[in-house]
């Protein structure tokens, strides 16, 4: 088993013991699954401007009591989310949709249907929620900040799992609006050369035995990785890094190609990862790391 002893806090230039100043950002606890999260796969047509949705069932207590929310809703008062299952390496999924008023810009006066739901939803946290939990249902997705946070441009930027057996790394485009939830953090970059940098760094087969050393309690990487390993900002003077870049983009694209069962995230994580190195992709990107990080690379 890897061990990071001497190169402990070394930090990254992605890490600030200022936290204004850091790139890295968990995502919002979009929780309890049972009041705003709806597989899309539970979503169906209803109006020229609404759907019928079901939300997910809870797997906790005190919410796997409640039943899911079957309710028609305005198509535009749902928002693309991600939460860790739907994250693979170089690829995301994007199965789930977030039923909250505060990503409404305009606010909820034209979304009777909302509102309704809302309140309803409201009522239930009122009942369930824990004495030391957020007051209030929109406190509660939006703690600290977190929910409100994304719905700013953040620019190009790559996300990865909080916990787990390895990292899983993909980008999301300055375009791309979608939310995540506090099981996957964002690292915010400079460009998109630069995130598809860093998403072959962190997904290489290389650094992962160094990644894993940095968790805590064999379980959580949270910030931990650019704490703990020197990574640096990508540098488009240096041949090793736009060679990493160039990979990076390529897996992106041999990973979208790849056939998954988008019912079963480990074994869609283990099937880009085994077509990556079918491919040789994934070894040009091992050797890639060892010349950036050769001394945090098996």
């Amino acid at each position: 088993f890897y061990e990071i002893k001497s190169y402990a806090n070394v930090e990254s230039d992605f890490w600030s013991k200022s936290p204004t100043e850091n790139s890295v950002r968990r995502g919002a606890c979009l929780f309890p699954h049972v009041l705003v999260r709806a597989m899309k796969k539970n979503i169906k047509e209803a109006g020229a401007s609404t759907v019928y949705i079901k939300t997910c069932q809870g797997r906790q207590k005190p919410w796997k009591s409640i039943k899911p929310f079957e309710r028609e809703i305005e198509k535009s008062a749902l928002r693309t989310a991600i939460w860790s299952n739907g994250l693979l390496p170089f690829r995301i999924l994007y199965l789930d949709r977030l039923v909250c008023k505060l990503q409404l810009e305009e606010g909820t006066k034209n979304y009777p249907l909302l509102t309704a739901y809302w309140n309803d939803a409201e009522s239930i946290w009122q009942r369930h929620r824990k004495e030391l939990s957020p007051a209030s249902l929109e406190e509660q997705v939006d703690y600290m900040g977190k929910l409100t946070s994304q719905l700013s441009n953040l620019g190009d930027r790559v996300i990865y799992n909080k916990s787990g057996s390895n990292i899983s790394a993909a980008i999301l485009l300055a375009t791309n609006k979608t939310i995540i939830d506090d099981t996957l953090y964002r690292v915010a970059t400079r460009s998109l050369a630069e995130a598809h940098y860093l998403a072959a760094l962190l997904n290489s087969d290389a650094l992962q035995p160094a990644l894993l050393a940095t968790r805590n309690n064999d379980r959580d990487f949270d910030t931990l990785p650019f704490q703990k390993i020197p990574i640096r900002g990508y540098d488009d003077g240096k041949k090793q890094h736009t060679a990493l870049a160039e990979l990076g983009k390529a897996a992106a694209k041999e990973a979208a190609k790849t056939k998954i069962n988008e019912e079963q995230t480990n074994k869609s994580r283990a099937d880009i990862r085994n077509e990556l190195r079918a491919s040789g992709t994934m070894q040009k990107i091992d050797e890639a790391t060892k010349a950036i990080l050769p001394d945090y690379c098996d």
